[in-house]
């Protein structure tokens, strides 16, 4: 996880600086959102790792039943971290369609990443 916080951050940088584009801004917000879900996660994730190593904790379920609901805890927060991620990459790449369309043209009805790959991909864009 917090190679992929430290990747999004880079390639933003460096995207920024060689396109003069500001970093927050389409298209390459999608890093930023996907950089911001990386550190809450691992801030999220290091608290449970800090509650879970406490050797005073006391838990009112068996030990089984403990490390089943942790994994399922880390799993619905790391699967969330994704989804939101790509989420962002999509609505960066959205916005930066439908306000700069010279390679592709926006397309018709709902706008989804896999269509917009497509499209990119058919304009040599990708």
């Amino acid at each position: 996880m917090n190679k992929i916080r430290l990747a999004c951050k880079k390639y933003n940088d460096s995207l920024a600086k060689r396109l003069n584009i500001r970093p927050n801004l389409p298209p390459l917000n999608g890093f930023t959102f996907c950089h911001q879900y990386c550190v809450t996660t691992l801030e999220l994730l290091d608290f449970y790792y800090n509650i879970w190593g406490n050797p005073n904790l006391q838990i009112q379920t068996s030990k089984e039943q403990a490390i089943q609901e942790n994994a399922q805890r880390i799993i619905t927060q790391t699967k969330s971290m994704y989804i939101l991620a790509m989420s962002g990459f999509e609505f960066s790449i959205k916005e930066c369609i439908l306000n700069n369309s010279t390679k592709i043209c926006p397309p018709s009805g709902r706008i989804y990443l896999s269509k917009i790959i497509t499209l990119s991909e058919r304009a040599s864009v990708i």
